[in-house]
């Protein structure tokens, strides 16, 4: 065999493969042509990009319910604990107080069973969701109650708030929270942690 010979063999060699390839290349491409349509010629529509839905209002109520579950199986004792035996020393006239205004929700406090004016609450725990930072505990103690400074540091230590307690002057408001002070109407049931005295 002379080399054009060879060379002619190696050129239609050549020559084969390709031809070997692009056809099926081009059986490839007409199957998946085909399957995106129809035996009639119809093309499947193109599914829509999958958006993101917003979460709905229940889940988040459901995370903040569970949050505060556990928050107040591991520190709501402790919270009742210390409120109870600061009213215990002090010999306050005042009621221990716990209550869910809400199923994510749960608030302690020292005062009335239904605070009506602006000082009848010395000291209160707040527990749930937050007009603005989401889950969070809360303390807040008046300003003017007696060892504000140990009580203010007790119930932070029983708490863990994510923000400094705070002190309130409550001249012009009550120690308030979503859904308290509480009203008799409101139907909401308080447990007594401790007897105001008589």
């Amino acid at each position: 065999m002379n080399s054009t010979a060879l060379k002619a063999a190696l050129l239609f060699g050549l020559a084969l493969l390709v031809v070997l390839i692009s056809g099926a290349a081009w059986y490839f491409l007409r199957r998946r042509k085909r399957a995106a349509s129809s035996k009639f010629g119809f093309t499947a529509d193109r599914p829509r990009p999958v958006l993101p839905t917003p979460e709905p209002a229940t889940v988040k109520q459901d995370e903040t319910f569970i949050k505060t579950e556990k928050f107040v199986g591991q520190r709501g004792q402790r919270i009742a604990d210390v409120l109870v035996d600061y009213a215990t020393v002090k010999g306050l006239n005042w009621g221990v107080y716990v209550a869910r205004p809400r199923p994510n929700a749960c608030v302690w406090w020292i005062g009335e069973k239904y605070p009506s004016a602006p000082k009848s609450v010395i000291a209160a725990v707040h527990v749930g969701l937050g007009t603005v930072h989401g889950f969070r505990s809360k303390v807040v103690v008046l300003s003017d109650a007696s060892e504000v400074d140990n009580l203010t540091r007790a119930l932070g230590r029983a708490a863990k708030p994510r923000s400094a307690p705070s002190r309130s002057d409550a001249w012009n408001m009550p120690i308030a929270f979503p859904g308290f002070p509480l009203r008799p109407s409101d139907g909401i049931e308080i447990i007594e942690l401790r007897a105001p005295k008589v």
